[in-house]
């Protein structure tokens, strides 16, 4: 007889940025996202998805006028983030040269993830990325010599 797994709920989040706040937008990106993740169990995700959502914020922040939102979804399997704005341009990896001082970012953005792209809708467009969760770290084992020879 197999143990049914538990049920995860869909759980979602949303973030309007806005400049006119006192925070920094990318400061207030990443510390919504590290209390969301910490909320769902998840802060072992964390320092990517920080990392993906400050490029994906700075991105829309360059290069789109108007409102950008930053989205976060998790089910039993994924986690989708998403960056929307007003921009007209896609995102594309760009083959950056040693001395360029920009036009890495999505480079990591997809190094950092197990899928991601961009969808339009009317006058705005989405960046997301796709990463399946992995399970649960182990807990580690004791570094102790005799517990390790009596287990």
């Amino acid at each position: 007889m197999t143990t049914p797994r538990p049920r995860i709920p869909v759980r979602a989040a949303l973030l309007p940025i806005s400049t006119d706040h006192s925070t920094p937008p990318l400061r207030r990106t990443r510390v919504w996202l590290r209390g969301t993740l910490a909320a769902w169990c998840l802060s072992r995700h964390e320092p990517d998805l920080s990392l993906i959502a400050t490029e994906l914020v700075t991105n829309a922040l360059t290069h789109a006028s108007g409102p950008v939102t930053v989205s976060l979804r998790c089910d039993r399997t994924r986690l989708r983030l998403a960056v929307t704005d007003t921009g007209d341009g896609q995102p594309r990896l760009l083959d950056g040269d040693e001395e360029s001082t920009c036009g890495r970012g999505m480079l990591i953005v997809n190094a950092l993830c197990d899928q991601w792209g961009s969808t339009r809708h009317g006058t705005t467009k989405t960046v997301w990325r796709v990463r399946r969760q992995l399970p649960a770290a182990p807990a580690p084992r004791s570094q102790d010599p005799v517990a390790s020879a009596m287990g």
